[in-house]
């Protein structure tokens, strides 16, 4: 999975980034460039866009997915729950 290559195309559809969200549904188990991926979100959440990551759950409802990507999204201002 490219994480950062969707996350890409979506920020290059951002025209208000104050008035937007972007929205990730994924695992986070980051197939491309992970550290990209951080950068971009950086970039998007300085600029004022909401990232909202919603992360992955497994057959039973258990949260799955890389927390150590996560938290670095988080740490960044990127919001991430599995819900």
């Amino acid at each position: 999975t490219d994480i950062h290559k969707a996350v890409r195309y979506a920020a290059d559809l951002v025209e208000y980034p104050r008035r937007s969200i972007v929205v990730v549904i994924s695992d986070f188990f980051e197939g491309g460039d992970p550290h990209g991926l951080v950068r971009k979100v950086t970039e998007l959440c300085e600029q004022g866009t909401t990232v909202l990551g919603l992360a992955a759950l497994d057959e039973e409802a258990n949260p799955s997915f890389d927390r150590d990507l996560a938290a670095k999204l988080v740490e960044v201002g990127a919001h991430v729950g599995a819900i």
